[in-house]
């Protein structure tokens, strides 16, 4: 019985080379990792929610900067009646949106709110706008930013 499980398997990874390589990554992403807190924004085109994100955290300002978060635009054109996104945010290239999207499974248009920790994963996700509070409640217990808080 053994004698087909290694055939096998070598005709599913040459039959089937999607299963064998991995999903695309965000380099945006990675270039990131260890430093900051990205917070992802996945949005359409004027959508209200996402001046509604913007206006929380540019409220909460001195709280981002502390707990190191790095906004991630990955939404469509904005209209002129969006809001300016607060400092330091960056917006993710039309390229860097779709690999995004891909590697976090958001459709186009969708909002979606995803913090991402400093080891690189996935830490919260939502589907409506997220208060400082709840993101400061998240961070917070965080393990590294314990240890952040106890060496200052």
């Amino acid at each position: 019985m053994y004698r087909f499980a290694f055939p096998l398997g070598m005709l599913l990874s040459t039959a089937m080379p999607s299963l064998a390589q991995a999903p695309a990554t965000s380099t945006l992403l990675s270039s990131m990792r260890d430093q900051t807190r990205p917070l992802l924004i996945f949005a359409g085109p004027s959508d209200p929610r996402v001046a509604q994100q913007y206006r929380d955290l540019a409220t909460n300002a001195a709280g981002v900067q502390d707990r190191q978060i790095r906004l991630i635009l990955a939404t469509t054109a904005p209209t002129p009646s969006q809001p300016k996104p607060p400092s330091g945010t960056v917006a993710a290239t039309q390229q860097e949106q779709q690999t995004l999207r891909t590697q976090f499974h958001i459709p186009a248009d969708t909002f979606t709110v995803i913090l991402i920790g400093k080891d690189g994963g996935e830490k919260f996700r939502s589907s409506t706008p997220v208060s400082f509070a709840t993101l400061t409640h998240i961070i917070d217990a965080m393990p590294m930013r314990q240890q952040e808080t106890r060496a200052h």
